[in-house]
């Protein structure tokens, strides 16, 4: 009985050796394919930044509102490879006193509200109350013997045909704000769009639609921000409502006026059938446009056109 029992026992501990042995072969296997999987990706985070010429920040820099000038790489289109690209030689220094400025959710919400309030304007909604509707004056029975509820008037809100009670009235939606809280917010969204890294400068608006087509101007638009396809995704037929929404871009260029030139009718042609892409000249710039949209993309004239605005004193 014992040396069966031994020889059980040898056998069942050479089978545990053997089972050990082969799962560190496993591990051994599968780390291989982990450290091949790492690499991979890698290469491909690697390649998406070279390709990437807009990288937006999830967290804000701690470092923000503090006033700091930083330089911003221009991006310009070369002709000769039909591409854009930036110019690390050519930088454009962001002053901080408009885009470092700290970032502050009450005077960006103030702006907001103020905003939307001049564009709800004056409201035409009107009921009329129970003194308003045609109707008798007389009682409608005696107010006692009859053993009912005492009726006062016929006009009444709970009668059939009586007045509406606590109904609309027209009434102006509008309210003030100062005109340094305007700016203050203005200042704050362009610093929350830097501080973000959702701020393009591009040289010009040259070579972005040149035939004013629907697929040329998104594959243009595609070339600026690729790299990042959860963020910006711009939407097309094929794509899914999600992806149509998640992508959003203002587009600010110098102002122009009536007589528009024949690069800006065709850009802005170009631009039109795009979901959530919008092209407005610097001085309409404004709080809410800046913060409903996710990338902020401006020419180098509109941003020296935007400083020297913000930079003249306020008319009181």
């Amino acid at each position: 009985m014992t040396m069966r029992t031994n020889e059980s026992f040898r056998m069942m501990n050479t089978e545990s050796e053997r089972t050990k042995k082969a799962e560190e072969d496993d591990d051994d296997e599968d780390g291989e394919k982990e450290i091949e999987d790492l690499s991979a990706g890698e290469e491909v985070q690697r390649e998406r930044r070279r390709r990437k010429l807009i990288e937006a920040n999830d967290v804000v820099n701690e470092e923000q509102g503090n006033f700091l000038d930083k330089a911003y790489a221009v991006v310009s289109f070369n002709r000769e490879t039909a591409d854009f690209c930036e110019e690390e030689d050519r930088k454009y220094v962001l002053p901080g006193r408009h885009f470092d400025v700290p970032i502050r959710i009450d005077i960006a919400h103030r702006v907001v509200r103020w905003q939307l309030a001049r564009k709800r304007g004056v409201s035409t909604a009107k009921t009329k109350s129970r003194g308003e509707v045609s109707g008798t004056t007389r009682k409608a029975r005696p107010q006692k013997g009859g053993g009912r509820a005492r009726v006062g008037s016929l006009r009444a809100p709970q009668m059939r045909g009586g007045g509406t009670a606590h109904g609309p009235v027209p009434r102006d939606f509008e309210h003030k704000l100062q005109k340094k809280v305007r700016r203050l917010g203005l200042q704050v969204a362009l610093s929350a769009k830097a501080a973000e890294g959702r701020l393009v400068i591009v040289d010009s608006l040259d070579g972005f639609c040149d035939t004013g087509k629907t697929k040329e101007f998104k594959n243009t638009l595609g070339k600026i921000l690729s790299g990042n396809g959860e963020i910006f995704t711009i939407g097309s037929s094929d794509t899914t409502t999600t992806e149509k929404n998640n992508f959003s871009a203002l587009i600010a260029d110098s102002d122009y006026s009536g007589e528009e030139t024949k690069q800006g009718i065709l850009f802005r042609r170009g631009s039109d059938n795009i979901e959530n892409i919008h092209v407005m000249p610097q001085v309409g710039l404004n709080v809410y446009s800046i913060l409903k949209h996710r990338c902020l993309i401006i020419t180098r004239k509109a941003l020296d056109d935007l400083i020297s605005r913000l930079d003249k004193p306020i008319k009181r």
